[in-house]
């Protein structure tokens, strides 16, 4: 049930909640597996008897369910160590967050377990992915694709595309980027997945902008707004909260130098979209960090040189401390702009 639960709060934006249940799920399925492993070894003769655990765990009911967990079953433990990678990814502790799956993947592998593999693999890649590494991404990202066809998950298959497209506009394949996104939504509508529908209009938008397809982008975020708003998601508003910011930043680059009070109008709204999205509460470490780089930007396009550098800086320590490679080096290439 605290596994359960943390899933759940996980689901809401609750991260907080949902990491400190799932610590209590850990703690509780790793005693679970330390009893059993000692009645064992008091009893050798229990393990001639014991049945097969993989193969209850796909054909029996509830009461076989719960005799699994009570016994120390692995799978527990893998998902639990899995939940907890997701977590942490969530808070910015992207090494952490690692480690967690890498042990996770290692007991999904050992079970041969292709369905918990696949969604590993993927959160592995979306965590290297953030820290920069973008052949490791890749690789794990075609692996959890690869399984998730095999096994026909459709949430898991749309969650990948998503994961792609994010490398693929990393890479500045625009085309590409939209054309995953675009998958990654049909499969969230069909499974009527609120929380991906949301995201997933929101990061669409991110590729609109690369293109300054304004009237494209702004649908997509207010979908998304919307969506989010309806649930009570902290960070599905946030993400749109901040990508309607930049919008209105990126609008600023074609407004003409002599129309100032339109671009002075733009950056008063970006700036009161970006702080009512760090005003909100369990938001995602990477959220509040793009939020502030963002308000630096805006620091910037007004003129004031000086207190830009100390916001970029201060978001390069905020990168540095999430390991948000991508973060980082923006922040950095625009502080040295104004250096030059």
């Amino acid at each position: 049930m605290l596994y359960q639960q943390s899933g759940i709060y996980q689901h809401e934006g609750r991260y907080s909640e949902a990491w400190e249940t799932a610590e209590k799920a850990l703690a509780l399925f790793l005693a679970f597996a330390q009893q059993h492993e000692q009645g064992i070894d008091r009893d050798p003769k229990l393990t001639a008897t014991q049945p097969d655990t993989m193969d209850m765990l796909d054909l029996a009911p509830q009461n076989t369910r719960t005799m699994l967990t009570l016994q120390g079953d692995p799978i527990d433990l893998g998902r639990t160590y899995s939940l907890l990678g997701t977590l942490t990814s969530n808070m910015g502790q992207y090494t952490k967050a690692l480690e967690y799956c890498n042990t996770a993947l290692a007991i999904f592998e050992q079970h041969d377990r292709k369905r918990e593999i696949a969604h590993v693999t993927c959160n592995i890649g979306y965590i290297h992915l953030k820290k920069g590494n973008r052949i490791q991404a890749q690789s794990a990202l075609r692996r959890s694709l690869n399984l998730a066809e095999q096994i026909d998950d459709g949430p898991l298959t749309s969650v990948v595309y998503s994961d792609m497209a994010q490398l693929a506009l990393t890479n500045n394949e625009l085309q590409e980027a939209e054309e995953l996104y675009r998958g990654a939504l049909v499969l969230a509508e069909r499974f009527e997945d609120r929380t991906y529908i949301s995201r997933w209009n929101v990061e669409l938008a991110a590729v609109f902008l690369a293109q300054q397809r304004f009237e494209d982008a702004m649908t997509r975020i207010l979908r998304g707004l919307r969506i989010g708003r309806g649930m009570q998601n902290h960070p599905c508003i946030c993400a749109a909260l901040i990508a309607l910011g930049n919008t209105r930043i990126e609008q600023v680059s074609t407004t003409p130098e002599e129309e100032l009070p339109a671009r002075t109008r733009y950056l008063q709204q970006a700036r009161r979209l970006l702080e009512r999205a760090l005003a909100l509460s369990n938001i995602e470490a990477e959220q509040r960090v793009a939020s502030h780089y963002a308000l630096a930007r805006i620091t910037l396009l007004l003129g004031a040189l000086k207190t830009a550098s100390e916001e970029l800086q201060h978001v390069i320590d905020e990168a540095q401390q999430f390991e948000l490679a991508y973060l980082k080096a923006q922040a950095r290439t625009l502080l040295e702009s104004i250096k030059a």
